[in-house]
């Protein structure tokens, strides 16, 4: 998506009217059957720091060869 007008602005109004409705934190266009790379999270206490992303793209971080991973469901378990 390269053009960013009045229907990005409305589906991100929207996409946000219906998280904070649910109440969640975050929601991705894909969720509300909308086949565009958007996601609004709003993680604050306050709710009231609303993020867009508007195609995000993930990236991993190159970890060190020995260090030690953990899982958050699982704490205390560590591998490497």
């Amino acid at each position: 998506m390269t053009v960013f007008g009045p229907e990005i602005e409305r589906l991100v109004r929207d996409m946000a009217e219906t998280m904070y409705e649910a109440p969640g934190i975050g929601l991705a266009a894909t969720q509300v059957d909308v086949h565009k790379r958007v996601i609004v999270i709003d993680i604050s206490e306050t709710r009231d720091q609303l993020r867009v992303f508007v195609n995000p793209e993930l990236s991993r971080p190159k970890a060190k060869p020995n260090a030690k991973r953990g899982a958050s469901p699982c704490p205390g378990i560590t591998t490497r």
